[in-house]
């Protein structure tokens, strides 16, 4: 038997370091939020135009990009949304 130390893992483990790590990630990352809003807030205040009716996505964009990242990790680690036997 060849052992082989830098095959890729295709078992699709999803282990619990790796969980507890994104689960400090989205705790982080919503811990933040309430500042997001803040300096959107302050920043719809302070402009007008087209600048004024974009600036209240960036909050939006902040929370999808979260959950992109979320889903895009669990994808990622479980090895893909289809699965090879």
């Amino acid at each position: 038997m060849i052992l082989k130390p830098f095959k890729k893992n295709i078992d699709g483990d999803l282990s619990v370091g790796k969980l507890i790590g994104m689960l400090i990630f989205v705790v982080v990352a919503m811990a933040l939020l309430p500042t997001v809003v803040d300096a959107v807030d302050s920043g719809v205040e302070n402009t007008t135009g087209t600048a004024a009716a974009l600036i209240p996505l960036v909050t939006i964009f902040y929370v999808i990009g979260v959950l992109v990242a979320v889903i895009g990790f669990a994808i990622h680690e479980t090895g893909g949304i289809t699965r090879r036997p």
